[in-house]
Parts: C-alpha cells; structure tokens; sequence
C-alpha cells in the first residue's frame, strides 16, 4: 500500500523542491511511522519522492526499538577512582581489568591514529591477542571514539553490567558539527568464552556522555568519496554529480548532507528537529586530549578547518 500526496512546487538553490514541506531536497528517504488518519508505532515506513514527482509511504520491516535506560555518567578531573566508582554504586577493584579495543577499520586513518592514542590494541584476532575472561572489551567501529575517563570506570570498578553501550556525542565532517547524542553502536562488555563481535543492540543499558563519534571526518577529498561509494553508503550515491569534489566541499563547509537526504529518523518530530544545515561550533573544549595536542596534524577536525585537499 502507498499513500500518494500532490507535489507542491517551490524554489531553492537546489532548484524546484520536490517536497510538500518545502524541505529543499531533490529526493527524500526519511523513516517515521504512519497509519491512516493518525501516527502511532504499529508499522514503520519510508518517505519518498519517486521520479515522477510525486511523494509517497513505502512500508519498511521493523519497529521503533525500545528505548534505552540511560545511567548517569559521573566525571571530574581530579576525582579519586574509588570515589568515582562510588557515585555510580560501584566498588574499587585492587588491579585494573585488561582493555582489548575490538575495532573495525575501512579508510579512517587519523581517526583511528587518535583512538588508539585514547588507550592501546575480530574474534580470532582477539584471541590471538591473548584475551581471557574478564577482560574488558571495546565493540566499535573507528570512528567512535570512547573516552579514557569512560573506558577506565569498567576497568578499576566492579559491579558494573556486563554489558553497555555508550552513548557518544554525534559530530559530522569534524568536530566543528555538532550533531546529537544518538550515536549508540559503541559497546563496552566483560569477555566470556560466549562472546562474540557483533556490531547490533545488545542490550537497553546505555552509559551517558561516553565520548565522540565524527562521522566523515577525512582530510582529503578523494576518501569521503571512498566512503560514499563504499558497500554501505553506495545505494545513496544517485549520480556521478553527487562524487564532484566542489560539490562535497561546498556541502561540508556548511553542515548540509552529502546524499541530499532527509536524516533517517522514526518520527516527524525527531525528523524535523534534524532538518537543514548542522549548525557550526565554535568550542573545541572536552574534545580528545590527542586531538588538541596535535591540533597542527589533525587542523581538518576543528573549527576553522573544513577546507580540504583533493588528494
């Protein structure tokens, strides 16, 4: 089933606008949940624009997950690591659990230069590495990046969960783009002889304000380009003007998508409260300590820095 609206024209610098809500987007593809006469959570659809100008629902499996249970996140320099883990009803281990950081990595070479300036090291590989119950493992991708003050909780306290995701703050292009805290994927567990690496919700616990997650932050142009056309972005990509280098640069020196697409959310309210340019920050203030320490290398992901070299 399809539900069909009529185009309502308008103007951008884009060109005519395809959307009824004027929202300067050749082609929309946004998720949400709709039923006839009234939005409920019984069934999950995708909006679009079809070629034919015209904008229609198209169902979609799967439901608007359950939300998380958010546990505080206590932090301040100088705090003693027992009084820490106090606060979050936690007890003081005598030694430190050992941290295996289970990345994977496609093209991200100054992100991930940065991670592991942030601690030190799938499932085969974690075992050669000599990992054993009881250790604290890292499930992420390079891009994701957990704090050291968030990392060294699990691994001095004991009493914690055996399984969290951390709740990173989103940035896109570098860290002048703030973007949300709805990064979630990043996944901190103790290691049993059961675990496995995977990349999906493992559980509703998140821990809050755990770190950062910068998504498309490369220094050149030619590897955004990578990434776009990579296996899980290539279905975006809807033209070869889409790759044209002017056009990625003008696009993330002002916040706006590189795939011209509306953000991929469950509700309107959600997709209307992303909706345009991600505004700029000028703060580079609780950003990772390497990151600032090598400001000279890592320019391109702060403030000021969206310039960026084709090659």
């Amino acid at each position: 089933m399809s539900v069909t609206l009529p185009r309502v024209p308008s103007t951008s610098k884009h060109g005519p606008s395809t959307s009824p809500l004027n929202l300067q987007k050749s082609t929309l593809e946004a998720s949400f949940y709709y039923t006839p006469g009234t939005f409920s959570n019984l069934c999950y659809w995708n909006l679009h624009i079809c070629p034919e100008n015209l904008l229609f629902f198209a169902p979609t499996l799967g439901q608007s997950p359950p939300p998380f249970k958010r546990l505080p996140h206590y932090y301040a320099e100088n705090v003693s690591m027992e009084h820490l883990c106090n606060l979050h009803c936690w007890s003081l281990r005598t030694e430190p659990r050992r941290v295996f950081d289970g990345i994977i990595c496609s093209n991200e070479l100054d992100i991930l230069e940065i991670r592991w300036q942030q601690r030190a090291a799938v499932n085969s590989l974690l075992l050669r590495a000599g990992i054993s119950n009881g250790d604290l493992l890292i499930m992420s991708d390079t891009d994701k990046i957990p704090s050291p003050y968030t990392v060294k909780l699990p691994q001095w306290c004991d009493g914690i969960p055996p399984v969290l995701h951390l709740e990173l703050r989103h940035y896109i292009y570098s860290f002048e783009f703030p973007v949300d805290y709805s990064s979630w994927h990043a996944t901190v567990l103790i290691y049993s002889p059961w675990t496995r690496y995977r990349h999906s919700r493992q559980t509703d616990l998140i821990f809050s304000d755990a770190g950062w997650h910068c998504s498309f932050c490369f220094q050149r142009l030619k590897e955004i380009v990578f990434k776009m056309t990579a296996y899980s972005h290539a279905d975006r990509v809807r033209g070869k003007d889409y790759l044209n280098y002017s056009r990625i640069h003008k696009l993330i020196c002002s916040g706006d998508d590189l795939f011209d697409m509306l953000p991929e959310e469950y509700t309107f309210q959600e997709l209307i409260k992303k909706m345009g340019s991600t505004r700029h920050s000028a703060s580079a203030v609780h950003l990772p300590a390497y990151l600032i320490e090598n400001a000279d290398k890592f320019w391109f992901l702060l403030p000021g820095g969206c310039l960026r070299s084709p090659e």
